[in-house]
């Protein structure tokens, strides 16, 4: 099915079998958690346990007042109402295996309100009440076959690409993990008196279905280059099929990283970043450059440079002002279309319907923020092993040259945490004020400074987590 043989090679082409850093994803990642283990603070109550088996409870209680809310949270469904999610995570690990499988229950109390409603490529933002079917289907169901430097697995684990901890171009866990085949390859090369560690990924998802019933798939080879303070990751994405008069299936979409074949149909990404963390002084500066497929009818793309390309840059800082628990930093995130798209031909970040508008499940894969968006972080706060609190401001727009005024939305948030040798909790609050939501208003209300009905939008949330190792 998967012409694995044919990948190694690939691999092998770009690197040398020298050793292995075999180092396990974070499972079911918040925006909190990725802080904590950039840091070098644990994020997991058994992070130090070399037990085989491990069974982790986690339950989430929410709270929500208005729009549905929260982004990055694993493709978590937190609609107006209250409830609770209750599941168990069993995770074996051996010398040459990699298990996980999650069973979820959820339990909600739905309050449903009229707002206005979003078509389109807006269609599966974060905000609109899209109740998804199923929402009790296992998470974190996956294995991983290790051998040597390579690792060969299936599974649906949350995916995040690129350095930023709130936005990611191309891939993050906005959506719930989508099932993929996957092949993982670590290894490290000696350059003077340090190492380069080389990693690459690629992946192939199982069939989507498109709301055409055409059946698409999304193809990506990733590679990651360390080298002392220096990282630099290269990612590849091919959104492939979604036609009626093409035939098109797992087998072709698996080999469409090297083919040609009906290329020039395909939705196609690149993605590059680099970032400087120092672990010494706690610096982390980082760019990422987005930029999608684009033709221009055969031009030259370098005369076009503004046309298309997506951003995301930002600054995290460990150990501020000498005192070893304080942190602050942002991260800017820009998918505005050109401001020429009614002049000269200019894409528009996720905006193939044949491709779900890269969504699975009704929540985008990558950036939150959507398509012709900004999207602006702020945080600041104090971490450490055992207790962390952070605020966070984010200040966002959507659809900026798609209507005048755009949606704007403002959020005031605090994420804590507090762990223990079995116990890891979370409290995540959000304020969010939202203007013009649905693009209700017009220009004429903006200069008369009135609103329509339903463009002003409050949402107060709360969401309560824990994990605890049972076993």
């Amino acid at each position: 099915m998967i012409y694995i043989s044919l990948i190694l090679k690939i691999f092998l082409t770009y690197s040398l079998l020298i050793d292995i850093t075999y180092s396990q994803s974070i499972l079911n990642p918040t925006p909190l958690k990725k802080i904590l283990n950039e840091s070098g603070n644990k994020n997991y109550a058994w992070i130090n346990d070399s037990s085989k088996l491990k069974i982790i409870y986690n339950q989430f209680f929410y709270n929500n007042s208005n729009l549905t809310n929260f982004e990055n949270q694993n493709g978590l469904h937190i609609p107006r109402g209250f409830g609770f999610t209750t599941g168990l995570l069993f995770i074996y690990e051996a010398k040459n295996i990699f298990l996980t499988f999650e069973p979820r229950i959820n339990v909600k109390e739905v309050f449903y309100k009229d707002t206005p409603q979003k078509n389109g490529i807006f269609s599966v933002s974060n905000d609109l009440d899209n109740i998804r079917k199923n929402d009790h289907y296992p998470r974190n169901f996956g294995f991983k076959y290790k051998l040597g430097n390579l690792n060969i697995g299936y599974g649906n684990w949350d995916q995040w690409w690129g350095p930023g901890i709130h936005n990611s171009i191309t891939l993050s866990n906005n959506s719930k993990g989508f099932y993929n085949y996957h092949i993982d390859y670590y290894s490290k090369y000696l350059v003077s008196s340090d190492y380069i560690n080389i990693n690459l990924n690629y992946n192939l998802s199982e069939p989507f279905k498109n709301s055409f019933g055409n059946e698409f798939f999304l193809t990506s080879l990733k590679s990651q280059f360390i080298y002392k303070n220096i990282e630099v990751g290269v990612a590849k994405d091919i959104l492939s099929g979604g036609y009626n008069d093409i035939k098109w299936r797992i087998n072709d979409a698996a080999l469409s990283i090297l083919s040609d074949k009906n290329s020039k149909y395909w939705n196609k990404t690149s993605s590059y970043y680099i970032k400087y963390f120092s672990k010494e002084t706690g610096l982390n500066i980082f760019y990422e450059l987005g930029v999608p497929k684009i033709g221009f009818n055969n031009k030259k793309i370098r005369n076009y440079s503004d046309h298309g390309f997506g951003t995301n840059f930002g600054l995290r800082k460990y150990k501020a002002f000498g005192h070893e628990n304080f942190t602050f930093g942002f991260e800017y995130t820009r998918l505005l279309q050109s401001s020429y798209y009614n002049i000269l031909p200019s894409p528009n970040w996720y905006d193939d319907k044949k491709y779900n508008y890269s969504s699975y499940m009704n929540r985008r894969w990558g950036a939150h923020s959507g398509p012709d968006s900004d999207d602006l972080l702020v945080y600041i706060g104090s971490i450490d092993n055992n207790l962390s609190l952070i605020y966070a401001l984010n200040y966002e727009r959507r659809g900026v040259t798609y209507n005048f005024p755009p949606e704007v939305k403002f959020e005031s948030k605090i994420m804590f945490s507090f762990r223990t040798n079995k116990l890891f909790i979370s409290i995540d609050i959000e304020n969010e004020y939202f203007e013009h939501y649905g693009f209700v208003d017009t220009n004429l209300n903006v200069w008369n400074q009135t609103f329509q009905s339903g463009s002003i939008q409050r949402t107060n949330s709360v969401l309560f987590s824990i994990e605890s190792k049972l076993f």
